[in-house]
């Protein structure tokens, strides 16, 4: 197919001569298929859903859990197209066999290629394989379900369903309509329920619709179930049979009658409970026809007997109750025991129930005179337990809470209930607080401003109310006591009187403005010690007296402490740390003196040495012995070193100064220019400037 070139070559005689003539011939290409459908496909189990026809490309089938592969056999419309069965290439002569299912729903996909290569269609077979405990019904459209198979499903909106109860059976049967459901509605086919509990009739064609659009299309068969009925005052009520079909999870409507036959319940009342709402069935009706059935209202219902048995015709599914009630002669007994339930029963010490500011009798009544019991509840058990003997009043300024005590009344199955409404007065008003304040550590008798930290100042539980704080002492050993405070915290503060001793007790009051009305309490008052020990009473001596010659010494003499520390100041000898300081000063000179007593505190004293210039502690010796033992070696005039401007002048007996010196530091040796004098009196004069006083006297050289 396609060019063909035919080449005709023509030589001549001579042999060499040619001319060559071409033919271009063009086969046109053979006409390729473009159909790529189905003409039939088929399963070697289950039906296909629609129907197979070649323009649909979506089915679904359903096969029993015993089944656990099919083959599936398409065939193609024109035999040029190829076929591929979930991407394996088959042929109408070749089906793929032995698809394996697994539970559940299964893919298969069958692709159709036209002979041209171009066109393609698309199949798709979702094959569900039913879960071990599902069955589809028989080619007859009957099931029967037992405690191992106890679901059918239904894929023909068409065939009649019978299904039939295994005796025995306590699985609750159900039948799935799950692919006729779209949107929680549906049409369903004519279904029959066969059970012990009851017969189920649906006729053909029946809309069903779920109060969820979320309703997977599970109707369960009737089973028992349970129901406490509405408690009538006076009836004793005998329940025959309480069954529930439908739903578990939704309420179901039909647009068509519905027989539920209950078997032997003929002459018993009857309610149903549909959408949570109970309501009695008592409309009776005239004929048991499918066509009085579908003559009902939406969700209507009536009863019929049947003979022994009670036909309920019923456009909704629901929760059905056949009963009995009669008279109870425990009414007449609970209403005279209510009646003899009063007010002063329970009140205990109050004066009433509209101002409760204790607890109710103890006990409350249990058992009343026709013999009814009686339990009591409260409707705030945090203000009054249920029993009256705590209570919770509010503080005042709230509002008065109103609780409800309810008292229920009970004799057999007669139940009523009597209800007390107790005003709950406020408390009186609530103390203030205040933390607890410490003893505080003793302290000495110095004018120092002492701090107390106040803690958890408030007004007490009461909200709205203020605080004032005031402070006194038992004595008068402080100055300047007052107290501040701000928010929850305070501070006291007090000076000690100077030289006061003792222990005083401040008292710290705070109050508050709720006043002290019907017992109420407005102060709270912290008190705590404080020690103030004394200062140390000191008394100095000065064993010169009212004045001191210079050169001299004192001693002065502390007492009133146990430990003492004088100040540094000029002339100190010795003595500095101690009771006893001997001083020499060369000028009048105040020293001072720190005493701690035996609890620690301290104080000074300050003493004053009056210092004269009266040369009356000049004092010269008048034998000298200058051999080098070092006694009477040298001149020495006692305390010439307080006179430094001096000169000092010795003579012998002819008048003849010898030696001389200004500012003489005792260290003449009884020698002349060098050589020693002989044995001999010597005079000498100290003079101390004009105007001022000499100092006269000899000294004798003894050898």
């Amino acid at each position: 197919m396609g060019s063909n070139i035919i080449s005709t070559v023509v030589t001549a005689q001579d042999g060499t001569t040619s001319k060559t003539y071409t033919i271009a011939i063009t086969r046109a290409a053979a006409i390729l298929s473009s159909v790529s459908t189905l003409s039939s496909l088929s399963l070697s189990a289950g039906i296909l859903s629609p129907a197979f026809s070649p323009s649909v490309s979506s089915y679904t089938a359903y096969v029993n859990n015993g089944i656990s592969a099919v083959t599936l056999s398409p065939v193609a419309d024109q035999a040029g197209a190829t076929i591929k069965i979930n991407g394996n290439t088959v042929t109408a002569k070749n089906p793929l066999g032995n698809i394996a299912l697994s539970a559940g729903e299964n893919t298969i996909t069958t692709i159709v290629t036209a002979e041209d290569g171009k066109n393609t269609n698309t199949y798709v077979l979702k094959v569900t394989r039913l879960q071990p405990e599902q069955i589809l019904p028989d080619a007859g459209g009957n099931s029967t379900v037992n405690n191992t198979s106890n679901q059918v499903i239904i894929t023909s909106p068409a065939q009649a369903v019978t299904l039939t109860v295994a005796a025995g059976t306590t699985a609750t049967p159900s039948i799935s309509y799950g692919n006729l459901i779209s949107g929680g509605t549906g049409t369903i086919p004519q279904t029959s329920i066969n059970s012990p509990l009851a017969n189920v009739q649906i006729p053909a064609g029946t809309v069903v619709t779920g109060s969820s659009s979320t309703w997977n299309g599970v109707i369960y068969a009737p089973a028992v179930s349970s129901y406490d009925l509405p408690v009538v005052t006076g009836e004793i009520t005998t329940v025959g049979l309480i069954i529930e079909v439908g739903s578990e999870t939704n309420s179901l409507s039909f647009n068509k009658g519905v027989r539920l036959l209950l078997p032997g319940q003929a002459g018993m009342r009857v309610a149903r409970v549909h959408g949570s709402v109970y309501t009695e069935i008592t409309a009776v009706g005239s004929s048991d026809t499918q066509a009085a059935g579908d003559a009902l209202p939406a969700d209507g219902a009536f009863k019929i007997n049947a003979g022994a048995d009670l036909v309920i015709w019923t456009k909704a599914f629901s929760r059905f109750i056949t009963f009995t009630q009669i008279t109870d002669l425990n009414v007449a007994v609970v209403a005279s025991d209510k009646n003899a339930l009063t007010e002063d029963l329970i009140k205990g010490a109050n004066t009433d129930l509209n101002h409760i500011t204790t607890k109710l009798t103890n006990p409350l009544p249990a058992k009343l005179p026709g013999g009814s019991e009686v339990t009591w509840t409260s409707s705030n058990a945090a203000v009054i337990s249920a029993d009256g003997q705590m209570l919770n009043r509010p503080l005042m300024g709230l509002p008065c809470p109103m609780i409800t005590l309810t008292a229920t009344i009970k004799k057999g199955l007669i139940t009523d209930t009597k209800i007390f409404n107790l005003r709950i007065l406020p408390l009186a008003n609530q103390a203030p607080t205040l933390t607890a304040i410490l003893d505080q550590p003793a302290i000495c008798s110095t004018p120092v401003v002492q701090s107390i930290a106040l803690s958890g100042i408030s007004a007490g539980p009461e909200s709205g109310q203020s605080t004032t704080l005031s402070v006194n002492s038992n004595n008068n050993l402080l100055n300047q006591l007052s107290v501040t405070s701000r928010g929850s915290t305070g501070t006291v503060t007090y000076v000690p009187v100077p030289g006061a001793s003792g222990t005083a007790t401040i008292t710290v009051t705070a109050k508050d403005n709720g006043g002290t009305d019907a017992g109420g309490t407005d102060t709270i008052s912290r008190s705590f010690t404080v020690t103030i020990n004394p200062l140390p009473l000191i008394h100095i001596s000065n064993s010169a007296g009212n004045s001191l010659s210079k050169g001299n010494t004192a001693v002065l003499t502390a007492s009133g402490g146990t430990e003492y520390s004088w100040k540094t100041e000029s002339g100190i000898i010795s003595g500095q740390n101690s009771a006893v300081l001997t001083v020499r000063p060369a000028v009048t000179t105040s020293y001072t003196v720190t005493a701690v007593n035996a609890m620690g505190c301290t104080s000074s004293q300050s003493i004053t040495v009056n210092v004269i210039d009266d040369y009356q502690a000049l004092d010269a010796m008048n034998i000298m012995t200058p051999n080098g033992d070092g006694k009477n070696d040298f001149l020495i005039i006692k305390n010439l070193d307080y006179y430094p401007d001096h000169l000092l002048k010795i003579f012998d007996r002819s008048g003849r100064i010898i030696y001389q010196k200004v500012s003489y530091q005792n260290d003449w040796d009884g020698s002349f220019e060098g050589s020693p004098l002989a044995e001999g009196t010597y005079y000498y004069v100290v003079d101390f400037g004009a105007g001022k006083n000499r100092l006269k006297g000899f000294v004798s050289i003894i050898k």
